[in-house]
């Protein structure tokens, strides 16, 4: 069955409240720093702490900006292997 132009499907998902994208990449910032200043390297799977994909792709997402802002540096080895964040040795504030 094909949807009707602008009819929103059954199956769609829409948040009730909106997510402020800001406050998202500033927390995940705050939990990054927070994890380094007590061991001194960590990798995406233990920053997630799940195995559900929209867990992942929440903190990978905001990962990326916290890269493009130069907050943080992602490391991986190869395609599938596990990715490791670092901070720079001059954090940006």
């Amino acid at each position: 069955m094909k949807a009707e132009r602008g009819r929103i499907p059954d199956n769609l998902f829409i948040p009730e409240k909106p997510i402020d994208v800001a406050k998202v990449i500033k927390s995940l910032y705050e939990k990054i720093v927070l994890i380094f200043s007590k061991q001194p390297k960590v990798s995406f799977t233990e920053l997630v702490g799940s195995d559900k994909k929209h867990d992942k792709i929440a903190t990978f997402i905001p990962l990326l900006h916290l890269t493009n802002q130069e907050k943080i540096g992602l490391e991986q080895e190869g395609h599938f292997t596990e990715i490791y964040i670092n901070l720079p040795k001059t954090n940006p504030a």
